[in-house]
């Protein structure tokens, strides 16, 4: 029953691909999700009117209807949520249209919650559609998010800072909260994922969101919310503009003084994202799965790697330990997190930076001594090339000590696979 449950979302979603395809892809939706589900039922499940009743009381808020946004509401207005708040302030494009659910080439102009709100009622008048198509400022936040006592808060955000603002107000607020990585530049459907926010590794949104979310809260832990992210790296850079998008150059705009030129989105990708998080949240609500468990599995499957025999976790506070007890530097001002320490040991085969050789005598170290630490100032060194950089002041001292070969080639690398 759920894989045809599954099988009828991507019908709608991936509208483009063969019908092998669809089936191809449901399953390895389901199987992901049967793999993440709790296998050991500790409570009867909802019966069907349970599950309706369930969904027709429930209260969600979506910040965000644009492409991946608008998909998460079409399917919940058709799957029974009754009373839905739409969040955004933005109007559609033309160069919109091809990844937005709701969007015809009529509507280029008209706000994306206006445009929901009118669908809705043609859809079900019994809906309630709240709109706000205000700017989404913090101070809002009380009237925005919290009136109402939502179940759910979707994310589907591209704005960084107000990511941020979103998901910390949820979280000290106990609101649950759930938030969409970058669909854009991606194209493989099979590489989408979810996991807790504090462990997403290989996303570039999330990995930008977790720096600057620790550097704004440098005293709190990073919130253990599900997101749903791509495995994918992406490597599309701005989409060139044609002939005919010159002539009428604004049309393409998306909101006044931003840039005309994007990352490309392939439709199926925003569609995608939108129909997993619709079911992650759908799941919760009528008892297929607890969401908190699934936090606590992909905890549990982390495998903690090591340098020579040292595991990384302790090399981290050692590393944090010496900035801050022998350095002097400010513990608040550190604003590094796991996943940028893993990053550099992987950037450097979890052997030193200097010597490509592993050992157990291996540490943390900022390249640079001179300038302050952060995850683009971060290598892996031996203890002897640690003190080696004790006498290293200025770039002259770093190139006589370690040779201009070996600063270009740690460089590169620093470059091309860790810098944020």
């Amino acid at each position: 029953m759920f894989y045809q449950i599954i099988n009828s979302f991507l019908s709608f979603t991936l509208g483009l691909l063969t019908a092998s395809l669809i089936d191809k892809y449901s399953k390895i939706f389901y199987f992901h999700f049967k793999n993440n589900k709790k296998e050991k039922k500790t409570k009867k499940e909802p019966n069907e009117n349970q599950n309706k009743d369930s969904l027709s009381n429930s209260f969600i808020i979506v910040v965000g209807v644009g492409g991946v946004g608008s998909h998460v509401v079409m399917s919940l207005l058709r799957s029974g949520i009754k009373k839905i708040r739409v969040i955004d302030y933005d109007t559609v494009s033309l160069s919109s249209i091809n990844r937005h659910a709701f969007a015809l080439r009529n509507d280029v102009g008209k706000l994306k919650t206006r445009l929901i709100k009118e669908y809705s009622k043609k859809l079900n008048p019994n809906i309630t559609i709240e709109v706000i198509d205000d700017a989404f400022l913090e101070e809002n936040f009380d009237n925005f998010i919290k009136e109402g006592n939502p179940n759910y808060v979707i994310d589907c955000i591209d704005d960084l800072k107000s990511k941020i603002d979103l998901i910390h107000y949820c979280t000290i607020n106990k609101i649950k909260i759930i938030s969409s990585m970058g669909a854009a530049g991606k194209t493989d459907v099979t590489l989408l994922r979810y996991i807790p926010f504090n462990l997403l590794q290989g996303d570039t949104m999330g990995r930008r969101l977790r720096y600057q979310y620790k550097k704004k809260y440098p005293n709190e832990n990073l919130p253990e919310m599900l997101c749903v992210y791509s495995l994918e790296k992406n490597e599309k850079g701005l989409s060139e503009l044609e002939e005919h998008q010159k002539e009428n150059i604004e049309m393409y705009r998306i909101n006044f003084n931003e840039r005309v030129r994007t990352l490309p989105v392939f439709a199926c990708l925003p569609a995608a994202f939108g129909q997993i998080i619709s079911f992650i949240v759908l799941g919760e609500i009528i008892g297929y799965f607890n969401i908190n468990d699934v936090i606590k599995e992909n905890k549990n499957d982390i495998k903690i790697p090591l340098i020579g025999n040292v595991n990384i976790e302790k090399l981290i506070d050692d590393y944090k330990n010496y900035e801050v007890n022998k350095m002097g530097f400010d513990e608040k001002k550190l604003f590094f997190v796991y996943e940028d320490f893993l990053k550099v040991a992987k950037a450097f085969n979890f052997c030193s930076s200097v010597s490509c050789i592993s050992g157990n005598k291996m540490r943390f170290v900022r390249w640079r001594p001179f300038n302050s630490p952060s995850p683009d100032n971060l290598v892996i060194m031996n203890k002897s090339e640690m003190h080696s950089l004790y006498n290293v002041k200025n770039e002259d001292d770093l190139i006589y000590t370690f040779g201009k070969e070996n600063v270009e080639r740690i460089d590169n690398i620093i470059k091309n696979q860790i810098k944020i």
